[in-house]
């Protein structure tokens, strides 16, 4: 069954999850065979950095699983670590425990002593009492906490002073935009091949097609529901005949009509799904189910502020740069767009 099949993913991906011991010692062994390296990553911290803006780390995994493969980020060979990574960050905190991290302030903070010998944990004491260079004087990388000390560190009055990037919708992006008040970032890989695929030619005709029958099935449920009203209003009132049209002749149109709208649909069916298959063979388009937007391209829009296929791409924009979202739109609206295309073509 369906859900049998949901049930034996969902736990081998909890599985690979919990066992820490041996998926991620097996990708730590050479990070380049299961990571995707970015080359520009770094380049683009220290673009932030320079701006005088604070960078922090958090992570769900362990501090020696993530100083592992941030050291492959930086660009160091399987084997190597370095603390040069660290550089760019004001605070690094691993096992976070999101989203409990972003709900649950009774999380415990610890200090990751010695971290590039032989790490241990330190439960930190007295958080209360600390001042943020206090709390950052004995180090800045941490395992567990949770937001309040974070805010701490950093300073933070207003949880809107914080841009947080992430590629998880529910563990990242949803959490500390609704509880928090963060601004969001969502980082999409499928992005750029999204993109490609809309903008490859066949794409583009048969999105042409496409619009070309949307408009001709509106077209024609407005016949029928015009042709509707007319025979009912000629039956209440017992005519026979108005306009030179009998109530046959309409019951004749209404009929045709529908049989046309029918071919439509059919028609304009196996291209939504000619089109779909162009992005993914079996799941179609990630952002669209249909011609509506998907479930998660819905939690995008409410949820994460920016979105992007690479965090990377911060580089490409001052930081000082004011992102503004898109007007809103709502059906009513598109009355303003049909009255101009009226006057232009009068």
């Amino acid at each position: 069954s369906y859900y049998a099949l949901w049930r034996d993913a969902r736990q081998s991906v909890d599985a690979c999850h919990w066992s820490h011991e041996y998926l991620k010692k097996e990708v730590a062994k050479d990070p380049s065979q299961y990571v995707v390296r970015d080359p520009h990553l770094f380049e683009s911290f220290r673009h932030l950095k320079r701006s005088g803006r604070k960078l922090f780390l958090l992570t769900n995994s362990f501090w020696e699983y993530t100083n592992v493969v941030m050291n492959y980020l930086w660009g160091n060979p399987p084997g190597v670590l370095t603390d040069e990574w660290q550089e760019v960050f004001d605070v690094v905190i691993a096992g976070s425990c999101k989203p409990g991290f972003f709900v649950n302030n009774r999380l415990q903070l610890y200090r990751v002593q010695d971290p590039e010998t032989l790490p241990t944990l330190t439960h930190v004491e007295g958080l209360q009492d600390l001042s943020p260079k206090e709390l950052l004087g004995g180090g800045k990388i941490f395992q567990g906490g949770n937001w309040e000390n974070l805010h701490k560190m950093l300073s933070i009055k207003s949880g809107s002073e914080i841009l947080y990037v992430g590629d998880h919708m529910y563990s990242d992006v949803i959490r500390s935009k609704r509880d928090l008040g963060w601004r969001t970032m969502m980082v999409i890989p499928e992005l750029l091949h999204e993109i490609d695929r809309m903008e490859s030619p066949l794409a583009q005709r048969e999105y042409t097609d496409i619009k070309q029958l949307y408009h001709q099935r509106a077209s024609q449920e407005d016949q029928i529901n015009e042709l509707s009203v007319k025979l009912l209003d000629m039956q209440d009132r017992e005519i026979n005949e108005e306009e030179g049209a009998s109530q046959d002749d309409y019951s004749e149109a209404l009929e045709m009509v529908r049989e046309q709208l029918t071919e439509t649909k059919d028609e304009l069916r196996d291209k939504i799904k000619r089109y779909h298959e162009l992005f993914h063979p079996v799941w179609g388009q990630l952002f669209k189910t249909g011609l509506q937007n998907s479930i998660f391209a819905q939690h995008v829009e409410k949820y994460a502020c920016l979105y992007t296929s690479h965090a990377s791409n911060f580089r490409f924009f001052s930081p000082n740069c004011n992102f503004r979202c898109m007007a809103d739109v709502l059906p009513h609206d598109g009355l303003r767009t049909v009255r101009e295309d009226i006057r232009q073509q009068s």
